[in-house]
């Protein structure tokens, strides 16, 4: 899945509810050391829109957990139908989504919250950026250095 999201020509996160911020973590950790990342549908410009500018060998990576979100699984499957490589990552084997997967990668979870629990799925998203960057090695650091370089320019951190 690493050497996937590295050598993709393009990379687009997909998910909505309380997802979408694993969706924007991993658009922005990935964005921080390749190009050619974003959100599938940033900010509400359309799924369908978003899906019409990939092309097959391109990935998209999409989040969900039961109870799982039907747009996401219509996402995913149109994607997998039009030749996107799909890395799914949701909770069991038995997810909707993973019938539409290239990729799958599991993260089996428990929660009392009120709500799911995403501790998990923000351990899996950083090890999959942290496995992405080691993966592309230099190419990762001279993006950074570029980054840094960028936020120096614009004078936007402060000690």
């Amino acid at each position: 899945t690493v050497k996937l999201l590295a050598n993709a020509p393009r990379v687009k996160t997909y998910a909505i509810r309380q997802f979408l911020s694993m969706a924007v973590f991993l658009s922005y950790g990935l964005g921080m050391i390749r190009s050619d990342v974003g959100l599938l549908d940033a900010p509400g410009l359309g799924t369908a829109e978003g899906l019409a500018g990939m092309s097959e060998g391109d990935v998209l990576a999409v989040f969900s957990c039961s109870p799982y979100t039907k747009q996401v699984i219509q996402v995913c499957e149109a994607a997998h139908g039009a030749g996107i490589k799909t890395v799914v990552i949701t909770d069991r084997a038995s997810s909707p989504l993973v019938e539409f997967a290239s990729h799958t990668i599991l993260v089996p979870h428990q929660t009392s919250f009120l709500s799911n629990s995403l501790t998990a799925f923000a351990f899996c998203v950083e090890s999959l950026i942290n496995g992405t960057a080691t993966f592309l090695g230099d190419a990762a650091e001279t993006a950074l250095q570029r980054r840094d370089k960028m936020i120096h320019t614009l004078d936007i951190e402060t000690s």
